[in-house]
Order: structure tokens, then sequence, then C-alpha cells
């Protein structure tokens, strides 16, 4: 965290992924959602000169600062508008990382509220049927990612990483639905982690496998009615 002195209010911003919760990202990526898109942009102002246009264009860019001034540091918009230009400068380029590709790291567990979840072995729909349709909702969830719902990102992370105790392909929906929600306050830094995980390894953990598993299974049905 950097800390920047606001109107003689120290304030704490957040300087890398580790630093953002979930629950934190997902209000900060709302605020970008209602940014008109270019398309709409161009919409907009068809009609204005090229003068008229990055005045407005400039408009809007000073709008969304403010916007995210506010957000980082709980300050509300009106004082944002009494901050002097260099400190908002100071919490916009502190926050700078949210535009830059994130560099993930191979994780195979990480720990959280003093617990320590593991990740998957590739393979693991093939271990028993619970993996099974583990390896399903995964799917399903990446589905549902691909049409920008960030939610599913927590219980990504509560299906597939499990504590030293836990049996894998035991389905336990309020367990799940419960480590998502505590998983809201988990660092962005872990989640895009095993969410680069689950990219690296979604074949094997699951296509490939629940594929050759159809196929075994079909394979087995044809000998046995060979066999009738």
């Amino acid at each position: 965290m950097q800390t920047i002195k606001i109107n003689e209010v120290e304030i704490e911003v957040p300087t890398s992924w580790v630093e953002v919760t979930f629950e934190r990202f997902c209000g900060f990526n709302d605020i970008l959602k209602k940014q008109p898109t270019e398309a709409e942009v161009d919409e907009m102002f068809s009609e204005s000169t090229d003068e008229v246009r990055q005045l407005e264009l400039s408009l809007m860019n000073m709008n969304q600062n403010s916007k995210l001034a506010s957000y980082w540091t709980g300050l509300s918009q009106d004082e944002v508008a009494m901050c002097a230009l260099d400190e908002i400068e100071k919490i916009i380029d502190s926050v700078s990382f949210l535009n830059d590709p994130y560099s993930p790291i191979a994780l195979d567990k990480f720990t959280f509220n003093d617990n320590i979840y593991y990740l998957p072995e590739p393979g693991m729909a093939t271990e028993n049927f619970g993996t099974f349709i583990e390896a399903e909702q995964v799917e399903l969830h990446n589905r549902k990612l691909e049409t920008g719902d960030l939610t599913v990102l927590t219980k990504q992370v509560a299906i597939l990483c499990k504590q030293k105790d836990d049996k894998r392909g035991l389905i336990d929906d309020d367990l799940i639905e419960r480590r998502a929600k505590e998983f809201e306050q988990l660092d962005m830094a872990t989640i895009w982690d095993v969410g680069f995980f689950l990219i690296q390894h979604e074949k094997s953990l699951m296509k490939i496998s629940l594929t050759s598993q159809v196929q075994e299974e079909i394979q087995k049905l044809k000998l046995q009615l060979k066999e009738l």
C-alpha cells in the first residue's frame, strides 16, 4: 500500500494485485463497465467538430478519474474535486498497475485466513464420479465467465481448491457457497494465479479426461451388448 496525504489526512492506496480483494476489484469493474465503449463515444460525438470532440473526451476522462480516485480512496467525489492536481495524479499513478497485464506465478497451494488450500492434480475428472461433477461445474462457470460474469471466479476457486482434510469429489454445495463468499476477500493475485492454473490445465483437468472416460464407458457398453 502507498500512503498518500490528502487534505492533511493519510490515505492508503493499493499498488499491486496482492492488495486488492476480489470484492474491491468487482466494484472497480462496475465503474469501468459504465464507461461508454469506443463505438458509443463515436456515436455520441458523430456530429461534433474534432475540437469539440477532444474537449468532450477530455472531460469524460477527468470525470472517470474522479470516480476512480473516489473509489480507491473512499473520499466522496466532492472531496476529490477539492484535491490538488498532484494529489489526484499520485492516486491514479498508484493504481496504474490495474492497466498492466498480470504476470501469473505457478501455484499449487495458497494460504487464506490461516487455512491452506490445495489446487487439484491434472486428471481430477476421472478420480471418481464426484470429481467428474466438479469438473462439469468448473466448465459451466467457464462459460459464464466468457459472458463477463466475474462473480463465478470465487466459485471456481471454491470448487477447485481444497483444504487438506477435504475429500475431492465429495460435493457440498453449501460449503462451496460459503467458501466462495469468504473468497470475496481473497486477493486478486491469488485469484488470477488460480485462473492461470485453470487455463493451463483445462484440457487435462476436464475435456480430455471427460472425453476419454465417456469413450471408455461407450466401449464397455458396446462389449456388453455383443455378449447379450
